[in-house]
């Protein structure tokens, strides 16, 4: 057996390492030990991409100085959390594939550790994508970033069991959150009590939807009645993704009209100009596939036609620069 004389990477600023790693049946290769400590003098070491291994701490990476930090297919939590505890400086970390199988197949027990907080004071942005069941809650029950601008929990499963969960997550860390991109399925009144707890937001980006009730976009409608009670005063993107195989009827096109014709520059259906809120300057509404038979996939067609005629229409009345993506898909399913 041989073995590596660490090497002074001295001037080494980015690293990236790449192992095959198997997403379905969650494996990876363990890093030999004779790697052990290789770039523990790489002192001008600012970003890591790591993918597909179960050890990367053996490397003696000096995590504490790095700006930024991609992990992806790392299946220990208990290694993944030690690895993010030691973030000092870090403003950007992107996490995908964490923990995948392990979850399932070993339960808590096996990943359990003090549950020491995760402090990043300096990080703006956090990419979560693809976590194992329970994994993303397990992460933001620990973490403490003050100073997060934009959380992106893409193609994961719902963080919180609930929305007094996600609520309470907001309450112990205050965020000055501008973005937030997530996966929610169900949209309602309680998921519009968790956004009232980042009034900060500039950018919504919610995907694999497969019903919003019309109780969470009347809280996005304003009117001079509800002025100090609008829902995200300081939006102006919002990007609606439906779930690919979802039909897209649950959405109420009338009321979804009113929330983008009552914020869209200060025309307000009532007349009156707010200085209250900001306009919204761009709306992305990706809907489903239409069901049913072919009469009613015709009907649903000309519904969804209308409802983007009349937004068309009314920016261009108003002379509104309003950024409008609407589509649904191409593919019809038919039922028996």
């Amino acid at each position: 057996m041989f073995s590596l004389t660490p090497v002074p990477f001295r001037s080494l600023q980015f690293l990236n390492i790449s192992c095959d790693f198997d997403r379905e049946t969650a494996s990876a290769p363990d890093i030999p030990q004779q790697f052990k400590g290789l770039f523990s003098s790489a002192d001008a070491l600012r970003q890591v991409k790591l993918s597909g291994m179960t050890n990367p701490q053996i490397l003696g990476i000096p995590w504490s100085q790095l700006d930024r930090l991609f992990l992806e297919g790392l299946r220990s939590w208990r290694n993944t959390f030690a690895i993010l505890r030691r973030l000092a400086r870090a403003v950007r970390v992107d996490l995908l594939f964490i923990g995948e199988g392990e979850y399932e197949k070993d339960g808590d027990e096996e990943e359990d550790d003090d549950g020491t907080s995760i402090v990043w004071p300096h990080v703006r942005t956090l990419n979560v994508e693809c976590f194992s069941h329970g994994g993303t809650a397990r992460l933001l029950g620990l973490l403490n970033a003050p100073n997060m601008q934009t959380l992106m929990l893409s193609n994961t499963a719902d963080p919180f069991a609930d929305s007094s969960s996600f609520i309470l997550f907001f309450l112990r860390t205050p965020l000055p959150l501008q973005q937030l991109t997530m996966s929610v399925q169900n949209i309602d009144s309680g998921f519009s009590n968790v956004l009232r707890q980042i009034p900060s937001l500039l950018q919504l980006h919610l995907e694999e939807i497969r019903s919003i009730t019309d109780d969470f976009l009347h809280s996005l409608v304003y009117d001079s009645q509800n002025q100090s009670s609008v829902l995200l005063p300081d939006l102006t993107t919002l990007n609606l993704d439906w779930w690919w195989y979802g039909d897209f009827l649950p959405l109420n096109l009338d009321l979804m009209s009113e929330v983008i014709q009552s914020r869209s520059g200060g025309i307000f259906t009532d007349g009156q100009v707010s200085n209250r809120i900001g306009p919204i300057q761009k709306a992305r509404i990706h809907l489903g596939s239409f069901e049913g038979s072919k009469k009613e996939v015709a009907l649903r067609a000309e519904k969804f036609a209308r409802f983007e005629d009349s937004l068309v229409s009314f920016c261009s009345q108003h002379h509104l620069d309003v950024d409008l993506d609407l589509a649904r898909l191409l593919r019809v399913r038919m039922a028996d």
